[in-house]
């Protein structure tokens, strides 16, 4: 990633927290099987990078 674009993911993923814990009931207490399926598939595809759940902090 250049500078601009991690600046851009810290600036989208503080975003994200903030409105996850504004709103903690909002998105579900637990990933939705799709999610949980598209992340067993990257995986398995080898993709690395942040796969947990934002709740799971």
């Amino acid at each position: 990633m250049t500078g601009d674009e991690q600046d851009l993911a810290e600036v989208q993923r503080a975003h994200w927290q903030s409105t996850y814990s504004a709103h903690p009931g909002m998105y579900g207490e637990e990933p939705s099987a799709p999610a949980v399926h598209a992340a067993t598939v990257f995986r398995t595809a080898g993709a690395r990078g942040p796969t947990a759940h934002p709740h799971r902090r």
